[in-house]
């Protein structure tokens, strides 16, 4: 709460600043337009802060604030929040997903792994889940099981030609290695998808 206050204080700060160096620089559609970016930042925090006032201990007045930070990049902030929401909420997987995205935006993408399988055990038709975890996969470098997650995007996603693209380069990143049980679960799904597919 207190770091809300911070931050609602240095927005109404950055705000008068801005200001007075627009008004100086005299040019009224640069003035206007950012005049408006500063008021809804105000507003945002100040709606943050009432109901974080409201409401200290509910998930998810913690989650929406966690995912509202995670979204103008204070990690920080962030972390905190979505902590928060994760120790009051273990079903809420909602916060586990943005909190293993904060990993991967503050390098930490080794310590996200156990986030994304657990949202995936929870919602495993999930494409945007399946998509984040897959670039998270290839920045540690485990290249093949990047492709499984990008070929399961494209398939819950129902995009037929990149479930194909990525299903081929998965076969291709894990064939004789230890993520060829992780492919043979694909191949099942991609199957069955692609027999919808071809009735269509």
């Amino acid at each position: 709460l207190a770091q809300v206050r911070g931050g609602l204080a240095a927005a109404r700060s950055q705000a008068d600043q801005a200001a007075g160096q627009l008004q100086a620089a005299g040019d009224p559609a640069v003035l206007a337009s950012s005049a408006a970016l500063l008021r809804q930042k105000i507003q945002d925090l100040e709606a943050e802060y009432q109901a974080l006032q409201l409401a200290p201990k509910d998930p998810l007045v913690l989650r929406e604030a966690g995912t509202f930070h995670y979204r103008k990049g204070d990690m920080t902030k962030a972390e905190g929040l979505l902590r928060q929401a994760m120790q009051l909420d273990k079903n809420d997987f909602m916060a586990r997903f943005f909190y293993a995205r904060m990993l991967d935006e503050t390098g930490r993408a080794q310590q996200a792994q156990p986030y994304y399988t657990e949202v995936l055990r929870a919602v495993p038709e999930a494409a945007d889940v399946h998509e984040a975890y897959a670039r998270s996969l290839g920045s540690i470098g485990k290249t093949g099981l990047a492709y499984i997650h990008m070929a399961y995007s494209a398939i819950y996603s129902n995009n037929r030609k990149l479930a194909e693209r990525y299903f081929k380069q998965a076969k291709a990143k894990t064939e004789k290695s230890a993520d060829s049980a992780a492919f043979r679960k694909l191949d099942a799904v991609y199957k069955e998808r692609k027999e919808i597919w071809e009735d269509r």
